[in-house]
């Protein structure tokens, strides 16, 4: 019989590399994972310090649960949008609860922070309104569309500083793997 599924409450981050199939196809595999296991290192050096755990990871990117808090979840979710200046990110925000099963998880929570990253821009930060309350950073509502089946997904646009960026961020191939340094 298989294990019951862990609940977990938290606020789950979700990011993508902006692009990130047409990405991968012009640079080649290789190439990719190399990519690849650079942002996931950026994303990780973002949300640890913040208490974010990656639960699970997407094509383009990872899911971080972030259980001490929004706020940390905001506040990581700007830090990765202002490293992220070589490949342009989208992020997605929202609170609730999930299942931990295997090495992922799943639930309406992720679902939803999920499409809230899906239908983000390059460079832009969307969060729930149940998130923005938690979170209690600056935000500007906004209503995304989808399907007819879906309807409307109220949403609110999290303020950030994109000129306040720390750098270019660079990365390069060592012997034990992949190393960033801020230009």
């Amino acid at each position: 019989m298989p294990a019951r599924p862990d609940p977990l409450r938290a606020a789950f981050l979700v990011c993508d590399i902006v692009g990130a199939t047409a990405l991968a196809d012009r640079i080649g595999d290789e190439a990719w994972l190399d990519l690849l296991v650079a942002h996931r290192a950026l994303v990780r050096a973002e949300a640890e310090p913040r208490g974010g755990e990656e639960v699970a990871f997407r094509t383009g990117g990872s899911i971080i649960a972030f259980t001490g808090g929004t706020d940390d979840a905001a506040q990581c979710a700007i830090a990765i949008q202002r490293a992220s200046v070589e490949h342009p990110v989208r992020v997605g925000l929202h609170t609730g609860s999930a299942l931990r099963h295997e090495r992922t998880v799943i639930g309406r929570a992720v679902n939803h922070a999920c499409r809230l990253a899906d239908a983000a821009q390059a460079g832009e930060i969307l969060v729930s309104p149940l998130a923005a309350g938690e979170a209690g950073a600056p935000t500007e509502p906004v209503t995304l569309r989808f399907g007819a089946a879906a309807g409307r997904l109220p949403a609110r646009r999290l303020a950030w500083d994109p000129l306040q960026l720390r750098g270019p961020r660079r990365f390069e191939r060592t012997p034990n793997g992949v190393r960033g340094a801020c230009a």
